[in-house]
């Protein structure tokens, strides 16, 4: 394979996206290199990988074969598409191996939605729908409002931010829960995962916006969702995994005020003409909202995430800004 004369080269194998090239090179072109893997041939491909500095992924253990994953010979970093890397399997890379993700492309649409899903609990939206629709008017049915309440965020990233920014337009009181303890203007109390059960006492809207580790695996439990005012609101906008599924169906049935908005969900499916087929009948429960993880996906979403990527690894490869890395406790996931 000819290479140029540009002192890095990027290899992208995330074949499921419909990014095309330019993208990438946009932001890389003038200091690397850029091959797509999906346009090469065998060899070319073989080449490609041999002399990538970076590799730019998105499911590397369906995009890469075994064989191919022991031809990075060069290889200095991986970036995932994702923020999330609980799909990538550990030990999939190096340990040592320094790996980005996009942390913040798409947080501003995730906010957006995390909120518009706890206004439309709040307002009863879906039920006061079902109700017009079934010829029920109820001029007198109330609705809440998010001014006044509580708003735990468990989770405090780029995510996390963005939604406590809109929240507190809204009159909330904002408290979050992460690992490093750093606050910013946009909350008013910030504590560590310990401080959870507390957290839960209080709030009236609980955001899960956490990424999926070993530690926060099934961290919210029946003994959790106990804690929570029966008319509390939850939306699961990171990972669903983060919440006992089996615990949380029992809490909707057997708490019909407590809202549960949820956009991703135990068990997904990427192809659309796949049947959706949760384990536990959510979608039959008056007080749940769902939405198909698209939270993110708003138009440019894709190009976003790729720009996104591509410059982290710029930043990585030439030193010339901060570099968004996993954290080592995710990895494990």
């Amino acid at each position: 394979m000819t290479v140029d004369a540009k002192p890095f080269a990027v290899a992208v194998c995330a074949s499921a996206l419909p990014i095309g090239r330019e993208v990438y090179e946009s932001v890389l072109g003038d200091v690397a290199s850029v091959v797509l893997l999906t346009e090469l041939d065998p060899g070319a491909r073989a080449d490609a990988l041999r002399s990538a500095d970076a590799l730019i992924v998105l499911a590397p253990h369906a995009e890469l074969s075994a064989e191919e994953r022991g031809q990075l010979d060069r290889l200095r970093f991986v970036q995932t598409l994702s923020v999330g890397i609980d799909h990538i399997p550990p030990g999939l890379f190096p340990d040592d191996l320094p790996m980005g993700n996009t942390a913040g492309a798409a947080a501003p649409a995730i906010a957006e939605h995390i909120v518009a899903m706890a206004l439309a609990a709040a307002k009863r939206l879906m039920a006061e729908h079902a109700n017009l629709a079934a010829g029920r008017f109820g001029y007198g049915r109330e609705n809440r409002m998010l001014a006044g309440g509580t708003a735990c965020l468990y989770g405090y990233g780029e995510i996390g931010r963005e939604t406590a920014r809109l929240l507190r337009a809204f009159g909330m009181r904002i408290e979050a829960l992460n690992r490093s303890g750093r606050r910013d203007g946009h909350v008013d109390w910030i504590g560590s995962d310990a401080d959870l059960e507390a957290c839960l006492d209080r709030c009236d809207l609980l955001a899960v916006t956490a990424s999926l580790n070993p530690a926060t695996r099934g961290r919210i439990g029946a003994a959790e969702l106990a804690r929570m005012k029966s008319d509390a609101i939850l939306v699961i906008a990171s990972r669903a995994a983060i919440v006992d599924q089996a615990a949380l169906y029992r809490h909707l049935q057997d708490t019909p005020g407590f809202t549960a908005c949820i956009d991703t969900w135990w068990r997904e499916t990427m192809a659309l003409d796949t049947p959706f087929e949760p384990e536990f009948p959510f979608l039959d429960l008056p007080n749940v909202i769902g939405s198909p993880h698209n939270s993110g996906l708003v138009p440019g979403a894709l190009d976003m995430l790729a720009a996104s990527a591509a410059r982290n690894v710029r930043n990585f490869l030439t030193g010339e800004g901060p570099v968004a890395f996993v954290a080592d406790a995710d990895r494990a996931a």
